[in-house]
């Protein structure tokens, strides 16, 4: 689901580069126009609460690709939350009957969901990436630390 398309000016280790919030589709970015009647219904409660979900995924991609890794643990929380409110708001919605206009936007509040679980996914990728890269380094020094603990042994050896 993510386009093959690298950035030209793609460094090495620059993970951030392989994922493009552009690659997503701009359905997230729609703004669902619900009548003011439903202000403090489910389904304005759903539609509301996967907006924001979508937003805090943007945000918490933009703080991997900052690699702001205590920033992304603090949303967690708040990510999971968000979404255990959207389950809550969608079996509500499961109770009552339906509307042509209601299923019509059901389908775009769904169509919303599939970008957040997208952007979920692109996040999750960024975050592999991340340790992998980390995982490669921490060999790197831990190789080097024993070559250079075996250099200092035999300098101090050299009296």
């Amino acid at each position: 689901f993510f386009s093959s398309r690298r950035r030209h000016t793609r460094l090495q280790g620059d993970w951030s580069s392989d994922v493009c919030s552009s690659d997503l589709s701009s359905a997230c970015h729609r703004f669902i126009m619900v009548d003011e009647n439903l202000a403090t219904s489910p389904l304005n409660d759903s539609i509301r609460l996967s907006q924001r979900l979508s937003q805090l995924l943007d945000e918490e991609f933009e703080l991997l690709s900052k690699k702001d890794l205590e920033a992304v643990e603090r949303f967690q929380d708040r990510k999971l939350d968000l979404m255990q409110s959207i389950l809550a708001a969608r079996e509500k919605l499961a109770q009552q009957s339906q509307s042509e206009g209601t299923i019509a936007i059901l389908e775009n509040v769904q169509a919303l969901l599939a970008t957040c679980k997208d952007k979920h996914l692109r996040n999750d990728l960024l975050l592999k990436k991340q340790i992998e890269i980390t995982k490669g380094l921490l060999n790197v020094i831990t190789q080097r630390s024993q070559d250079q603990s075996s250099v200092y042994d035999k300098l101090g050896r050299l009296k």
